[in-house]
């Protein structure tokens, strides 16, 4: 993967991203490449594919080994010990992980992690706008 797209604490986008349908794989596409690439557009992107998603929900499976990467980037450790910008950063990564964990069985959406998600969006934008 391109400088764009940095190992976080030893986790790849390429560790799981592969086994998530297009919409939801874009979402966490933009928010890990959010502030080394297009920044506040790439958020902007990011909230504009959940909004699609809505529309085109499918149910997902992942496997044993991204649903650990997922739960591991969504844990408080992923993202405690950061400061600034990166704080934000990896907790947007960290929620899109913990919403695509929850969403992803037959019930669908998990609206209560969305909301986190879009909170985190938020704060990330406010971070890139002030660094």
């Amino acid at each position: 993967m391109s400088s764009h797209y940095p190992e976080i604490d030893g986790h790849k986008l390429t560790d799981f991203i592969h086994e998530l349908p297009f919409y939801l794989g874009n979402i966490m596409k933009y928010a890990w490449r959010a502030p080394h690439k297009n920044g506040i557009d790439d958020t902007l992107k990011l909230l504009d594919y959940l909004d699609m998603s809505y529309y085109r929900w499918v149910e997902y499976d992942l496997s044993d080994n991204a649903t650990r990467v997922l739960s591991e980037i969504s844990s408080y450790d992923f993202y405690g010990e950061a400061s600034d910008t990166d704080r934000a950063h990896r907790r947007c990564v960290s929620s899109v992980s913990e919403w695509l964990l929850k969403s992803k069985g037959s019930e669908g959406r998990d609206y209560e992690s969305e909301k986190n998600l879009i909170l985190s969006v938020t704060s990330l934008q406010v971070s890139l706008l002030h660094s």
